[in-house]
């Protein structure tokens, strides 16, 4: 194992847990708040971004690189709409159910990493790929056959058509993320980045009338839940962002799809959802598919 994955798998693993533990933290303040959605995303990502903006006191503000302002512009407002549209499935749908949809990202990533990075991946990579996708049907099949229904019927309710738009949509900003990334520095983007998102969901707040003073009061009353929450997932973000650097775009959507796998643990443990054992066969397939180009690419 060469140094820079070595470095690459140290950052990005423990991001995946904390990614996982934000999924079912997001859930559950979904369940427990009521809280409108462009006023959770809006203040939790705000809160994220002034949690590590003392750390750029340390850093510093590097030097901007050619490219960086049309991604993190591209970046910012494409997920500005994915975290609501995530967040709008999550109230709809299991956080087990909708956390491995993500494994729909690395092959839509191949795609997007050549176009915009030129960066052309190994046999393996593409097998692994496609092994991924074995992992997602078998998702879809185990809902199916526990919900009684149709594989198509799964396929089409709100919830999984919203959260397969959001998968799209990561491949789109993952090779992004890494162009901002290496246009500056891990910790100055995943500040631009909360900031940006939450900014934008705040404007959508005040429009659309979700920041009423009984929602502001509800607010304060899950401030400690929010407080956590955001913590979770800024680290989680950072760690994720500063591996890009390390390896292929490709090859790190796949490895962060282990982001899933603690998804569904959590949301067993600590939200109580069904079939899991299910859920955790669909996504060990997508494990295997995550090795495959780490082993052999």
């Amino acid at each position: 194992m060469n140094s820079d994955l070595a470095i690459f798998l140290v950052l990005m693993i423990p991001a995946t847990a904390f990614l996982g533990a934000y999924d079912v933290l997001g859930k559950r303040l979904m369940l427990k708040s009521e809280l409108p959605v462009p006023l959770v995303v809006g203040v939790s990502f705000m809160l994220s971004g002034l949690m590590l903006s003392p750390f750029l006191l340390w850093t510093g503000i590097p030097a901007i690189g050619s490219g960086f302002v049309s991604a993190v512009c591209a970046i910012v407002l494409i997920n500005a709409a994915s975290n609501f549209a995530w967040y709008q499935a999550l109230k709809r749908e299991e956080a087990s159910l909708l956390a491995p949809t993500r494994l729909l990202t690395p092959p839509l990533v191949l795609v997007t990493a050549y176009f915009f990075l030129g960066e052309v991946p190994a046999v393996a990579g593409a097998i692994g790929v496609l092994t991924t996708i074995l992992g997602l049907y078998l998702l879809i099949a185990s809902e199916a056959k526990t919900a009684g229904i149709d594989f198509l019927k799964v396929l089409k309710r709100p919830g999984v058509l919203i959260a397969f738009l959001c998968a799209i949509s990561g491949a789109i900003t993952f090779s992004l993320d890494k162009k901002a990334v290496t246009a500056s520095s891990a910790m100055f983007f995943t500040v631009v980045f909360f900031v940006g998102v939450g900014g934008c969901n705040l404007i959508a707040a005040l429009f659309s009338g979700a920041a009423t003073v009984e929602n502001l009061y509800a607010l304060r009353r899950n401030s400690g839940r929010i407080a956590v929450f955001s913590f979770v997932h800024a680290a989680g973000a950072l760690l994720s962002f500063a591996a890009l650097s390390f390896t292929l775009a490709a090859y790190a959507a796949s490895t962060k799809r282990l982001w899933s796998l603690f998804s569904v643990l959590f949301a067993g443990q600590i939200l109580k959802e069904k079939n899991i054992r299910a859920k955790l066969v669909a996504v060990l397939v997508m494990l295997i598919g995550i090795a495959i180009p780490l082993i052999w690419g």
